[in-house]
């Protein structure tokens, strides 16, 4: 992907862990922390009896807090929670660039990418959807729908910043997982699915926990990574 460049008479450069943030994008929805997101901006999109959602502080003692959805049923278990975008924000994305970004935790070990906890964007022709998984040993896995995936070594049982940004100019997406490129090129999905943003437990025949601590989704995203919370630093470049 064409990484995007900054310039000016000054510039303020955020660094956190060594990661740099130049840009910001249009914040479009957002879901934070324990925070229920029906009372954030989002909808229930789909729903059914066989999945418990609860608030969880301080997760495993990460720091996290998150807004979990634990489907123990094989047998029709769904919430997903969805945010309808406008023409003019599917407009912008498609020529300024958007980007998804979404910080959680596959809880259970063993679990196959079946897109029970997913982060997707839709804009009626094309659809950008990122199912999460785990190997046996907990390591979680992070599949592109229609693409190729990435195993997050080491991993188990921890938060992991994903982000999907697109580019305007090349037309695809980059996959970053907490801050590094993993997967490139990514065109998404033919797809007639509505103008919107979703995520949840989105398989009615899988068994699947997810503990979702950011999910974001925003236009006019530079290609740079966000960063982690960390230490800040403030350099002015004249």
């Amino acid at each position: 992907m064409k990484k995007s460049g900054v310039s000016g008479i000054a510039v303020a450069i955020v660094v956190y862990f060594g990661l740099v943030s130049t840009a910001a994008g249009t914040l479009i929805i957002e879901h934070t922390g324990k925070n229920d997101p029906t009372g954030e901006g989002w909808v229930i999109f789909a729903q059914s009896s066989g999945v418990i959602v609860d608030p969880v502080t301080n997760d495993l003692g990460s720091g996290f807090d998150a807004w979990s959805l634990d489907d123990n049923s094989s047998n029709g278990g769904l919430k997903q929670y969805d945010r309808s975008l406008t023409d003019a924000e599917v407009a912008e994305g498609n020529s300024t660039g958007w980007r998804l970004n979404g910080r959680l935790r596959v809880v259970d070990h063993n679990d196959a990418v079946d897109y029970s906890v997913y982060l997707s964007y839709a804009n009626e022709s094309r659809v950008w959807t990122l199912g999460f998984g785990s190997e046996a040993d907990g390591d979680p896995i992070v599949k592109l729908f229609g693409g190729p995936s990435f195993t997050v070594t080491g991993g188990t049982d921890a938060y992991h910043l994903y982000e999907l940004v697109f580019d305007p100019v090349g037309g695809s997406a980059d996959l970053f997982v907490d801050g590094i490129e993993r997967i490139s090129n990514y065109t998404g999905a033919t797809s007639s699915v509505k103008k919107r943003v979703g995520f949840g437990a989105g398989d009615s025949g899988a068994i699947v926990h997810g503990n979702y601590n950011l999910v974001r989704f925003e236009t006019g995203a530079s290609s740079s990574p966000i960063p982690e919370p960390g230490p800040l630093v403030l350099l002015g470049i004249g």
